[in-house]
């Protein structure tokens, strides 16, 4: 066969790349009140292992990991951007009207209101709470740290707040969609991959869905890993549950409260 493989033996391969990855949607993807305990598990044992069994240093307690840096300090424009591209993609596919697709995405639009009052509160707060350690006279958080002192304040872990917001986002928009489409969805990638003179428009969608709704599975995966290793790495047990149950209460107010028909 050399290098090349025949493209029965190419589709066969990625047929069942697709299907594993399909499998994996099934483990990971769960009704909302199971994935808020799963959420709520994970920053417990990561805090409790960090209280009781600490654990040495390794790459994931570096703030300086590539994971924190370009992905969790970037996670809402993660989360938000992939959810952006994929609503509207599914109710096209669907034949939705504008008015339903502007509807639905007003999800976003509260999320990420939600996102910068509440970090921006955290901010407040710890510097409301706080007192730089090495000066009496500097009475905020950036002036003390501008001179290299330490600021003591009450510091509620942004993380464990933006990714449980986030697991829980992703969560409730690929449930739905994994359990009534995927398996078409997964059928009309695979054609698109290897018929492209034979697709159509919604065979197209289909194929651009799949592979959405792949991505933001293994990011939410990716939350969920970082979200234990912050709770085993960083902060205080109270900071990193006051994020949590943060992150867990927007969510919910977000989508039981803020958009009445959320459901595709």
């Amino acid at each position: 066969m050399g290098l090349i493989l025949k493209m029965a033996d190419w589709k066969k391969y990625m047929s069942s790349a697709v299907a594993y990855t399909y499998k994996l949607q099934n483990v990971v993807l769960w009704i909302p009140q199971v994935k808020m305990l799963i959420v709520w598990l994970t920053a417990l044992s990561g805090s409790f292992i960090h209280d009781f069994f600490p654990v040495s240093g390794s790459y994931f307690s570096s703030k300086k990991n590539v994971f924190n840096v370009f992905f969790v300090k970037k996670g809402w424009g993660w989360t938000c951007g992939l959810l952006l591209l994929f609503i509207p993609v599914r109710l096209a596919h669907q034949g939705s009207s504008v008015t339903s697709t502007l509807r639905h995405l007003l999800r976003l639009l509260y999320g990420t209101l939600a996102w910068f009052v509440l970090t921006t509160s955290f901010e407040f707060i710890e510097n409301w709470t706080g007192h730089c350690e090495g000066s009496v006279i500097i009475e905020s958080k950036v002036d003390c740290l501008e001179e290299n002192f330490k600021w003591n304040g009450f510091d509620i872990s942004g993380h464990c707040f933006l990714l449980a917001f986030c697991i829980l986002l992703i969560n409730d928009e690929l449930y739905t969609f994994t359990k009534t489409d995927a398996r078409k969805m997964v059928e009309a990638s695979i054609e698109v991959w290897y018929f492209p003179q034979r697709t159509s428009t919604q065979v197209i969608h289909g194929a651009v869905l799949t592979s959405l709704s792949l991505v933001l599975t293994f990011l939410m995966i990716l939350w969920e890993f970082m979200l234990f290793f912050t709770c085993l790495y960083f902060h205080t047990t109270f900071q990193k549950v006051s994020g949590t149950v943060i992150g867990i209460c927007a969510w919910y107010v977000v989508h039981k409260f803020a958009v009445k028909s959320k459901k595709f």
